[in-house]
């Protein structure tokens, strides 16, 4: 990397600032012809307080104008990618031999990354410094994109690095800094910033407005963000199953019927994304939801024609005008409930916080980012497998040994792995313990759902069960926020790490101080 930088100051009665700069940068990397970009970068700045319609007043310690523009580069790429590349393999013929074969394609066009950016900024201190605080908007254009773009496998390649398309990043960012309190010896002061961003994909290559087989998409997904969202309103369907499970489910076999109802899930999840997958890649995105959608037509038909409504039992009018009151009570307000859904809110969100890093930690053990989607695809369906295999033996487990002794069980045990997971440092072993890990967190749910039934009403479940997945869904919400910012400031090993003691706080608590009583309620509101 060589460089070359030029820059002019100038300033006018202190209070008009211009600044103008050149770089010429050359790399290495690049193919002969690209090596050396250009980025000129341009500010002006006014401060305000320092004119004289300023001096009388005593609010603003200082008031700054900013404007800025200036073109930065990225040639953050391997060496010799644009030469191509060979990698060793092992052949048998006799005894083993080593050869050669291409494994990276040569791309001689590569050329700089180029961001531009646009910034507009103040900045401003008042009552004597004691508050202070910048707002800044920009907006960046980067084009020529340095990414790698994936190629059919018929190629026999997986990738290759190419120059793609244009992006745009707009937002604003403010700070605010306050000193409540100082002197010698103590002082208390407060920063709060506030950040928003939004990004989208300008131009594809060719003029191009999509590419499914890299999910990039010019524009912003909007009609997409509201199919997603009345597809949100389909979640009552789990709830409503649940109850209607409860309402069929003999008391002796319950444990084991909501273990089959967690395993008919759980093989779902790990079925349907695959699925979705072939789907896609042989008829299309757009296809795969019009067979999707065909898929949901014909269960609901199904349900229609051979699930019947529970069986409502004969009630007195006593029996009703209770009924009627139980519907008014605040379900929150019951203890057992209320801890349940503390407990359903954590442990979602453990689960939830491995979203973020999975793939990532799949590469890192793969020593490779070969063929990554694919492994970690396969590696986190074990756990899904594991779980459609021991749910319904958990269930029945429960049954025979009690539902709260199986939940702090597979609680402890699934924080057990999860905290084991942090330590290979390859991926056979990894995949080993996701499949373990599995075996144990499949009990966790039919146990809850199994308690949740026999302590409370037939006619009080479906909101029960809705209440809960709810807290469920904000379980997923938070984890995967709180899994980034650990992986990002810590490491991924921490991710799994986190995890697992939120779960082993989770049983202790749950085994320590329980939801629910030992004596048999007489009431629902009690």
């Amino acid at each position: 990397m060589v460089s070359f930088f030029g820059r002019l100051n100038y300033k006018f009665n202190e209070r008009y600032l211009f600044q103008a700069s050149l770089r010429a940068d050359g790399s290495s990397v690049l193919a002969k012809g690209h090596k050396w970009g250009y980025f000129p970068s341009a500010s002006a700045a006014w401060r305000i307080s320092e004119e004289g319609f300023m001096a009388d007043q005593d609010i603003f310690s200082n008031l700054k104008l900013r404007l800025s523009w200036g073109v930065a580069g990225n040639s953050a790429i391997d060496a010799y990618a644009t030469l191509g590349g060979l990698k060793k393999s092992v052949y048998t013929f006799g005894s083993s031999v080593y050869g050669y074969y291409p494994s990276e394609i040569a791309n001689k066009d590569l050329t700089w990354e180029k961001t531009s950016t646009w910034n507009l900024g103040l900045d401003f201190s008042i009552l004597r410094n004691r508050i202070s605080g910048t707002i800044d908007t920009y907006i960046s254009q980067t084009s020529d994109l340095l990414l790698p773009s994936l190629l059919p496998s018929s190629t026999g390649y997986a990738s290759v690095m190419q120059n793609i398309g244009k992006t745009e990043n707009k937002g604003i960012e403010v700070t605010l800094n306050t000193i409540w309190f100082q002197n010698k010896n103590f002082s208390w002061n407060t920063d709060w910033t506030y950040s928003l961003n939004r990004e989208k994909i300008k131009a594809l290559n060719s003029g191009v407005t999509r590419d499914e087989g890299n999910l990039w998409f010019v524009g912003s997904p909007i009609q997409l963000m509201f199919a997603r969202i009345l597809q949100g309103f389909a979640a009552g369907l789990w709830p409503a199953e649940l109850a209607i499970m409860s309402s069929y489910a003999p008391k002796e076999k319950l444990g084991f019927c909501m273990g089959v109802m967690q395993g008919a899930l759980t093989a779902g999840g790990v079925i349907g994304p695959l699925l979705g997958g072939v789907l896609a890649s042989v008829f299309g995105m757009r296809v795969s939801f019009f067979i999707s959608a065909g898929a949901l037509a014909l269960i609901t038909l199904i349900t229609l024609i051979f699930i019947k409504e529970p069986p409502r039992e004969a009630k007195t009018p006593e029996q009703l005008a209770l009924a009627k009151e139980a519907e008014k009570v605040n379900l929150l307000k019951i203890p057992m409930i209320r801890r349940m859904l503390e407990c359903a809110v954590v442990i979602q969100m453990a689960i939830l916080i491995l979203q973020p890093i999975l793939t990532l930690y799949v590469a890192e053990l793969h020593h490779s980012m070969d063929n990554v989607i694919m492994l970690s695809g396969m590696v986190f369906s074990l756990g899904g497998f594991a779980g459609a295999i021991s749910a319904p033996l958990w269930g029945r487990y429960g049954q025979s040994h009690g539902f709260f002794r199986t939940m702090c069980i597979t609680l402890a045990g699934t924080g057990f792995i999860l905290i084991i997971q942090s330590i290979p440092s390859t991926l056979t072993p990894f995949a080993i313990l996701q499949f373990v890990c599995g075996l144990f967190y499949a009990g966790v749910y039919p146990s809850i759902n199994s308690i949740l039934v026999k302590k409370s009403p037939a006619e009080q479940r479906g909101r029960i069960f809705g209440l809960m997945f709810a807290g469920q869904q904000i379980g997923s919400t938070i984890g995967p926020l709180v899994g980034g910012f650990i992986g990002t400031f810590f490491g991924l090993k921490f991710v799994f790490i986190f995890a697992g003691i939120l779960m082993f706080i989770t049983s202790a608590l749950m085994y320590l101080k329980p939801p629910i009583s030992r004596k048999p309620r007489k009431r629902f509101a009690n």
